[in-house]
């Protein structure tokens, strides 16, 4: 009997995130071997991983196994790009009984694989990362008569810069499979490709998707949807509008989310990292924000600094029963033009609880999945963000001074749609309900007693936009940001009436607002943790 989309997906807990169902890869040698430094290059083949495999009816076996080709010397602080990466997947009969069963006779999709990495060769035990490759398609094949079922699939690499010098380890992390059938099974391109050629012989690139052109490529590579383009919006604008073309909700989708087994060897293989004249030093090296790679997952820098395995912060608290429970810290900037200036919020805890990404059901392409992220802001065990101090010119010319302080005082909610196939698009929407609060005043050196309830009258009314994946997904953080307005207060002053002054200073409409999350802490694992303190934007 053929299903329909209805599978869940956890892409948030994966580099990728949610709903972007993608490919993690590494640079890797055989840990056999050790990948000397001052090789050539080095063929990758990874001995065959155990996974298990969950879908929502049935659980299933699967060996995984990867392969790349390394260029080489690899050094520290230099950037190395891996070559014609691919990952193959062998499903167990029970996996390939279980398609059938739904009507398959030939699948094609995409795949999402993590991989964590130990950077060691120092003192202490090293640094632990996630790298992610994305945009990696299976291309249709045909379900065998008899005995597993063999998937293989293709992408491009992304760099990998090592910080210092030593023995960097990878090891397998989370797989998701997304595999899609027509209702005939009938063998053609993987879903959203063109299955074509353009008319000038070369094939699709697939808005960074797809093969390379490595041997094992897809047999199409992946292209927008009709009436999208990757990467043709402003930042902000969102992905997810105008999706609603033509729904092909009888389009059946098996998601499995596997995971290595119990007690498995989950070592791909070890890396030599040579020392290199860029490599930061062990004296006075400490971890900053690490740059992204083009995928956006963070890559090791050096090994100080956050520890995976880490305690969570006290505040980080899994409030929810969803299907993961996270934190981050969050902070940012709002223009306060009456001032001519940005106030700024220091970072603090967001909890947030993350279900499991679903089709949108809203008559969108099958393709379109949708989740919506509650969230907890958490200082001192009350719904706020630290009180933080700001300085100002009223006037233009009068030194002013205030703590200002943000409340939840209603839902904090983000809305997250996005596509399981390139161009891997989507859209972002956080909504919340903050109170303002102004503390600690002075002017040009003078306290003002303004009181403990100078606030806002009414509460800010906040909707921040981002695209997705580029500005912002919830596991690896970015920025969202978007105009409020700023109400008029009420409460302010002991000894007279501050009100109409605070009004003044602060309150206005269409305020820049711009707000930027750090990586987060998975506290049901205590992986990641303490939760990253983001770099604020502008």
């Amino acid at each position: 009997m053929t299903t329909t989309a209805s599978e869940g997906l956890r892409p948030l807990q994966r580099a990728a995130a949610t709903g972007a169902v993608v490919l993690a890869g590494a640079l890797l040698a055989p840990a056999t071997s050790g990948g000397q430094p001052d090789e050539e290059s080095v063929v990758v083949r990874s001995p065959a991983l155990a996974y298990r495999c969950d879908t929502t009816s049935a659980t299933h076996t699967a060996e995984v196994r990867v392969t790349w080709s390394v260029p080489g010397p690899v050094r520290a602080g230099e950037p190395v790009r891996q070559t014609d990466p691919t990952l193959t997947v062998t499903l167990d009969r029970s996996g390939v009984a279980d398609l059938a069963a739904r009507g398959a006779s030939a699948v094609k999709g995409t795949a999402d694989f993590t991989i964590r990495t130990e950077l060691g060769g120092q003192d202490d035990a090293g640094e632990r990362d996630r790298v992610a490759w994305r945009r990696f398609v299976v291309p249709s094949t045909s379900l065998p008569e008899d005995g597993p079922l063999e998937l293989t699939a293709a992408g491009t690499g992304a760099p990998l810069t090592p910080a210092v010098p030593g023995e960097l380890v990878f090891r397998g992390g989370e797989l998701a499979l997304l595999l899609a059938w027509d209702e005939e099974g009938a063998h053609d391109e993987a879903p959203g490709t063109g299955g074509g050629e353009h008319p000038d012989g070369g094939s699709d690139d697939g808005a960074d998707g797809g093969s390379d052109g490595a041997d094992g490529g897809s047999d199409g590579d992946v292209e927008p949807p009709p009436g999208t383009t990757a990467g043709s919006r402003p930042p902000g604008t969102g992905g997810g509008g105008g999706a609603t073309r033509g729904a092909e909700e009888d389009t059946p989708v098996l998601v499995l989310e596997c995971v290595p087994a119990p007690e498995a060897d989950t070592t791909i293989g070890a890396l030599t990292v040579g020392a290199g004249a860029t490599a930061p030093g062990r004296e006075g090296a400490g971890r900053e924000d690490g740059p992204p790679s083009e995928d956006g997952a963070r890559l090791p820098l050096d090994t100080e600094g956050p520890a995976t395995g880490a305690d969570a912060p006290g505040e980080c608290d899994d409030f929810g029963d969803a299907q993961m429970g996270w934190c981050a810290r969050l902070g940012g900037y709002t223009n306060v033009e009456a001032l001519d200036a940005a106030a700024k919020v220091e970072p603090g805890i967001v909890n947030l609880a993350v279900p499991n990404i679903t089709p949108c059901g809203d008559g969108s392409e099958w393709y379109w999945f949708c989740q919506t992220v509650t969230a907890r802001l958490d200082h001192d065990g009350e719904r706020r963000l630290p009180p933080t101090r700001n300085t100002f010119h009223a006037f233009g010319f009068m030194p002013t001074s205030v703590t200002v302080e943000l409340t939840q005082v209603g839902d904090l909610e983000i809305a997250v749609r996005s596509q399981v196939i390139a161009p891997y698009d989507g859209s972002v929407v956080a909504r919340a309900s903050l109170s303002l609060r102004l503390d600690d005043v002075t002017v040009n050196g003078t306290p003002l007693d303004v009181g403990d309830d100078c606030r806002t009258r009414t509460p800010l009314d906040v909707s921040l936009t981002a695209d997705y994946p580029g500005d912002y997904t919830p596991d690896q953080g970015g920025f969202l940001d978007g105009f409020l307005d700023i109400p008029p207060f009420s409460g302010c002053g002991t000894e007279e009436d501050l009100d109409p002054l605070m009004t003044n200073l602060v309150s206005g409409e269409r305020y820049y607002v711009k707000m930027t999350q750090g990586r987060i802490c998975d506290i049901r694992r205590n992986l990641d943790c303490p939760p990253e303190v983001p770099e604020l934007q502008r």
